[in-house]
């Protein structure tokens, strides 16, 4: 090891000729350098453990199930059902809701449905009013993380269904909301599913705008195969659940997706490495230890 390394030579400078193996001393550092990234991988495998389609989100998509919760909310429903999954996709200014515009997707139209379908307050009669603090309002946010609100069975079936088409069929482990809304329209029979197809006039229509997102997702994902290293692409796929979609694809048109993320990885390995594993291990086996109880073992 360098330990060793430099051991020699402290014992050769003390009057031996001075010779230097430095193959020797650049298979050391490899070695040491092999061991951190072994050691940066494996607690960012724990660390990183997926347990549910909620972390295979990309940060829109996270963003969008989360808001339908806080609509769902605002109008007393005990459980998120389908169709509150659709106004989310409307409340950020990006090129995705520009398209849904073009097909009558509007929060003033989809607010006139919610108004038809729920007993809205006299006082949310206003949409402007309404709708322009839903997703500011605080007192609401912390409302919902007290609340037991919970998705329905339609909801959780078609986000089960959103990580089964990202993986099988799309071949990515993120759902964008591109992947979200094609599936919410191929599921027709769900609640969200028949609202779409009320807004889309034509069965045309329907097929045209499944064929835009399908090439907006095809676009995303040729960019990343073919700018960045295949030993790079678990750190693609996970710099694009912190990225906005407006972000991530700015990175693809200036053709600085490979830089980002080189950077984003050095970030990350640098910060892992500042951690210690084994304190976390210990911190979980005291905390899993409490939450089980006691146990009383049989003197037979």
């Amino acid at each position: 090891m360098l330990t060793e390394t430099f051991a020699k030579l402290k014992s050769k400078m003390k009057g031996e000729p001075l010779t230097f193996d430095f193959s020797s001393f650049k298979l050391d550092k490899v070695s040491i350098e092999k061991r951190k990234r072994y050691q940066a991988y494996l607690t960012l495998d724990y660390i990183l453990s997926f347990l549910s389609y909620f972390d295979f989100f990309s940060q829109d998509t996270f963003k969008i199930v989360l808001e339908a919760k806080l609509l769902a909310l605002s109008f007393n429903q005990k459980s998120v059902s389908s169709e509150f999954l659709l106004f989310p996709f409307l409340d950020f200014d990006s090129e995705f809701s520009k398209i849904l515009n073009e097909y009558n997707f509007t929060q003033k139209i989809i607010f006139s449905f919610f108004s038809k379908s729920y007993d809205i307050e006299s006082n949310k009669k206003n949409f402007s009013s309404f709708f322009s603090k839903y997703f500011s309002n605080n007192s609401l946010k912390k409302e919902l993380i007290l609340s037991d609100i919970n998705y329905s069975y339609e909801t959780n079936s078609l986000l089960e269904k959103c990580a089964e088409n990202a993986l099988i069929r799309f071949k990515t482990p993120i759902i964008t909301p591109e992947i979200l809304f094609l599936t919410l329209m191929e599921e027709k029979k769900s609640k969200v599913g028949k609202l779409i197809q009320h807004f889309l006039r034509t069965e045309i229509d329907w097929y045209i705008l499944r064929y835009r997102l399908l090439k907006r997702l095809h676009k995303q994902e040729s960019s990343i195969r073919t700018e960045v290293k295949k030993n790079y692409l678990f750190f693609t796929y996970l710099l694009k659940t912190q990225l906005s979609e407006f972000e991530f694809n700015r990175l693809i048109e200036s053709n600085s997706l490979e830089l980002g993320v080189s950077l984003f990885r050095n970030l990350l390995i640098s910060q892992i490495l500042e951690l210690n594993l084994f304190d976390s291990l210990d911190q979980e086996i005291y905390f899993s230890m409490r939450g089980s109880g006691k146990r009383f073992y049989s003197i037979e």
